[in-house]
């Protein structure tokens, strides 16, 4: 493989990463069905891979698939952080609401030992809620470890909530 080649799968792999990391960051702040923007997402991906398709390099089969995961992933985070960095900040207001249970899942650490060899450590826990919001909706939020402890179930929280350029509803912890 040329040195070339390796640096592009880097670049490949690190934009992946970036519009993944994007798109997840912003729909945990999006009160949105899962499939609503994903469905323009690869709309998005699927036109941009057509049209790259021209090119030369693009003609063989794994760069197109390479291609066209990368278009429908940045597609999507693009559709998020438009919606939620382009919110209408007259419609802003505060919503109550209210925690429908908590709980922790937990993980094995894993630490590099060595070249290859990857061992498992201690368990980490990661601490989660789910809130209800006065709609309807339930959205489940990371929480800290202390918020964790704070709050029950039943306990009413504030968000700041506007709509988003898209419609879709946003917020942000107050």
């Amino acid at each position: 493989m040329k040195a070339s080649g390796g640096i592009l799968i880097f670049l490949w792999i690190a934009s992946l990463m970036i519009a993944l990391g994007a798109g997840v960051y912003y729909y945990g702040h999006t009160l949105v069905v899962w499939w609503r923007p994903v469905v323009p997402g690869v709309v998005i991906g699927i036109a941009a891979t057509a049209v790259l398709r021209r090119f030369k390099r693009m003609r063989t089969t794994w760069n197109t698939i390479a291609c066209a995961i990368l278009a429908c992933a940045i597609g999507w985070a693009a559709i998020l952080c438009g919606n939620y960095e382009l919110a209408d900040t007259s419609t802003e207001h505060i919503e109550q609401v209210t925690v429908e249970k908590k709980y922790r899942k937990e993980h094995d650490e894993t630490r590099r030992s060595g070249r290859r060899t990857i061992r498992t450590g201690r368990k980490i826990s990661t601490y989660y809620a789910e809130v209800k919001f006065p709609d309807g909706r339930t959205k489940e939020i990371s929480i800290s470890f202390s918020e964790y402890r704070r709050i029950r179930t039943g306990n009413e929280l504030d968000f700041k909530c506007r709509t988003g350029y898209l419609s879709y509803p946003v917020f942000d912890r107050k």
